[in-house]
């Protein structure tokens, strides 16, 4: 989504403003920057909007022909789970919308999968941490949403130079199921096991070598292991970040 910005993680031009004309699947993006659905209304906020430097993701990582590959995400990043529901989502018809998309995706993808184990090691302002065990799925959030409207960072910021860490536990078909409504409500810490934080760097890997997929900004491009960081203030970003009262009365 953003990665013509940049060449080899430096901006191509540092007065480039990136503005969102939503046209997606899930439009989850849209959510975080206040840009408005209705193709005019998104032409006038990309024309007269307030313009924020915003962070941005970049992740290195396996890619599919097993080389060493990066890339940009200016929304979210994950891997499990969700990395196999971008790719079986991406194969699929979105005629009915990004969360019916998705969800059909996700409970198609959760009647087969089996949690591996992950190793994750990161730094923060607070000096960082480990964790390994098995999981479902990791996701790391510049945005609030992703997936089709789950709101996985509440508290999310794009201007803080973090990334939001939302580690979720297996949990079976069933369970997953059950408890899916928390990852749409902005809940999903409530949840049993499920681990969150704040990273500024993160080191990711299967420690029994299988082959965990990941997503950036809802795309499959490759597998663990992944380091991800923050270009802090790495693009301009135009949204409705503060709505005009005359878009507001539309």
């Amino acid at each position: 989504m953003v990665n013509g910005f940049f060449r080899e993680g430096e901006p191509l031009k540092s007065d480039a403003v990136f503005s969102l004309i939503p046209w997606g699947t899930g439009s989850d993006l849209a959510r975080s920057v206040k840009a408005p659905g209705k193709i005019e209304e998104a032409l006038w906020v990309a024309a007269t909007g307030m313009t924020l430097r915003s962070d941005v993701g970049l992740a290195r990582f396996t890619g599919h022909d097993g080389e060493d590959a990066s890339r940009l995400f200016i929304n979210s990043a994950g891997f499990g789970c969700n990395g196999e529901v971008a790719s079986r989502a991406n194969r699929s018809s979105k005629r009915l919308g990004g969360t019916v998309t998705f969800l059909g995706a996700t409970f198609a993808t959760l009647a087969s999968f089996k949690s591996p184990r992950l190793s994750l090691d990161w730094s923060s302002s607070d000096g960082g941490g480990s964790w390994e065990g098995p999981f479902m799925s990791a996701f790391l959030m510049n945005g609030s949403y992703c997936g089709g409207g789950m709101n996985l960072a509440p508290r999310g910021n794009m201007h803080d130079g973090k990334l939001d860490l939302t580690i979720l536990p297996p949990m079976g078909f069933v369970g997953a199921v059950a408890k899916s409504w928390r990852l749409f409500d902005g809940s999903a810490e409530k949840v049993s096991g499920v681990k969150v934080g704040q990273v500024e760097e993160l080191r990711a890997q299967a420690p029994d070598g299988e082959k965990v997929l990941i997503e950036l900004d809802g795309e499959q491009p490759g597998c663990l292991p992944l380091q991800a960081s923050v270009l802090k203030d790495g693009l301009s970003v135009r949204g409705g970040w503060l709505q005009s009262p005359a878009l507001k009365s539309k």
